[in-house]
């Protein structure tokens, strides 16, 4: 969340970008266990390599927007595949079929074969309206005839 919050300027009439600012970028490097310099150098100025040297590319900010989602889905990647060998470390049963992760939730029970952090999102958006109806539908119905009943109250009086 805090990469998403990382703020980059043109630096002056350069197509280079330069932080806007190191406060989430602060954050996003405690949690890494990284400097924030090295983040922003990482970031601004990557290195690639030419040849058998390594150049610093400069980078203007919509590349270093790109740079930070391709981080910021690598890392969440990684962390999604960490915690399915950690949950598959613990159900260990010793049968063939060794990964695999099982989500239960309202719509049912599934199990994913290779698992990504992008089959989570999925399947929150395909259990979404179901959750929406379960959620909002009953009070829909409740304030229909809360309403009918005060209109027929309303009535009765005027009659």
């Amino acid at each position: 969340m805090h990469m998403g919050n990382m703020k980059f300027k043109q630096k002056g009439r350069e197509e280079q970008a330069e932080p806007d600012g190191t406060e989430h970028g602060a954050k996003v490097a405690t949690l890494l266990g990284c400097d924030v310099n090295d983040v922003y150098l990482a970031i601004t100025k990557p290195k690639i390599k030419v040849g058998t040297e390594f150049v610093a590319k400069g980078m203007n900010v919509n590349q270093c927007y790109y740079s930070i989602g391709a981080m910021a889905k690598a890392l969440f990647d990684r962390v999604f595949k960490f915690i399915v060998t950690k949950c598959n470390e613990t159900l260990e049963t010793g049968l063939k079929r060794a990964s695999f992760i099982g989500v239960l939730d309202i719509a049912g029970f599934e199990i994913f074969d290779v698992s990504h952090c992008s089959m989570v999102f999925i399947l929150v958006c395909k259990i979404l309206p179901l959750i929406l109806s379960y959620i909002f539908f009953p009070n829909v119905n409740i304030i229909f005839h809360q309403t009918v009943q005060r209109l027929r109250a309303d009535l009765h009086q005027l009659l």
